[in-house]
């Protein structure tokens, strides 16, 4: 029961530690995102409408993509808003 408790405090210590990461993480791109607006070009973020297009506009040097809902329909033949949730998850992954 002993080794139980320890296990736990460990993976409540490597959860702990995870989160915070991932906290620093997020605070860190949140900067650098933040940074880009008030650089000496004019922020331009292009909408990407799949993983292929994403890949392509960060290879020509963009450096923050935008999301887009509505371009992935248009690839469909669809308005925005009339995929599923399913449709979505499958495309982002």
């Amino acid at each position: 029961m002993a080794a139980g408790r320890v296990w736990r405090s460990r993976m409540s210590l490597t959860c702990w530690w995870m989160e915070a990461a991932e906290m620093t993480d997020h605070v860190e791109r949140s900067s650098r995102f933040l940074d880009l607006h008030h650089g000496e070009q004019p922020l331009l973020l292009p909408n990407p409408w799949d993983r292929g297009s994403a890949r392509l506009l960060a290879w020509l040097g963009f450096q923050a993509l935008a999301t887009t809902s509505s371009g992935f329909a248009a690839t469909l033949g669809r308005p925005d808003g009339q995929v599923t949730r399913k449709e979505v998850i499958e495309h982002a992954a």
